[in-house]
């Protein structure tokens, strides 16, 4: 499916899977050296993978090898039949970025066009990559997250790409994902904090604050655990959806 299978309709629109996983690997995985570089078992990667979006309920994965869990968020994003920049912005990602007068200017119009799942989901995992980036002991700076998540969060500009396009647009790639992890976190957090005075009647967000470095934010506290909560695990299936299931 896309990335709209897996979430409902009420914002921040992203999927359980990927709460889930960033806030595991933001527990234990934040002292792992090259974390998201180094592959987890391919074997365990697949059966997380299988557990999250087959099973039922929530798997627990205290225990979960934190390199297995970033191996199985790497693969959900993987499998969606579209990046999540879209094919249909693709290009309009790579103007914003090699925009000379004003690329982030360029890139936050690009940004607010994209389907709210799509932006919301990306805010939400750029977050996430930025703290990684800002713990010395990962080894992994923006420009290593940039190689290891363009060919996923960005992919390509056409869903069967020949060898050729894939080899001019992999550099392209990079660029747009080190565009996206340069990009304030006070900014991406206008849109996953959106929802925080229906969860929270009478209170507003203050993206000022939601994004302490130590993540003890409201992003990881009840705010989080509400999301996970009314956050499909399978793909939601809609009467005449092309992705419903017989």
């Amino acid at each position: 499916g896309v990335i709209a299978d897996f979430t409902t309709q009420v914002a921040p629109m992203v999927p359980a899977i990927v709460v889930h996983i960033t806030n595991e690997v933001e527990k234990r995985g934040l002292t792992e050296t090259g974390i998201y570089r180094i592959p987890g078992s391919e074997k365990e990667v697949k059966a997380l993978k299988d557990q999250f979006l087959r099973g039922k309920g929530m798997p627990n994965i205290s225990q979960t090898c934190v390199h297995t869990l970033c191996g199985t968020l790497k693969d959900f994003l993987r499998s969606l039949k579209e990046s999540l920049v879209t094919h249909l912005h693709w290009k309009d990602f790579v103007r914003a970025v090699e925009d000379p007068e004003d690329s982030q200017a360029a890139l936050y119009q690009v940004i607010t066009d994209l389907p709210q799942p799509n932006r919301d989901t990306i805010a939400w995992i750029i977050t996430h990559l930025q703290r990684v980036a800002e713990c010395p002991d990962c080894k992994m700076p923006a420009s290593n997250l940039a190689k290891v998540f363009g060919p996923t969060l960005v992919g390509y500009s056409v869903a069967e790409p020949e060898a050729a396009v894939m080899f001019a647009e992999t550099k392209l790639q990079q660029m747009v994902m080190e565009g996206l992890l340069n990009i304030s976190s006070e900014y991406w957090s206008t849109f996953i904090n959106i929802q925080d005075e229906n969860l929270y009647p009478g209170t507003k967000p203050t993206p000022e604050n939601a994004l302490s470095t130590n993540r003890k934010s409201s992003i990881t506290g009840g705010r989080r655990r509400s999301i996970l909560m009314r956050t499909p695990l399978t793909v939601r299936d809609t009467p005449g959806s092309k992705h419903s299931r017989k």
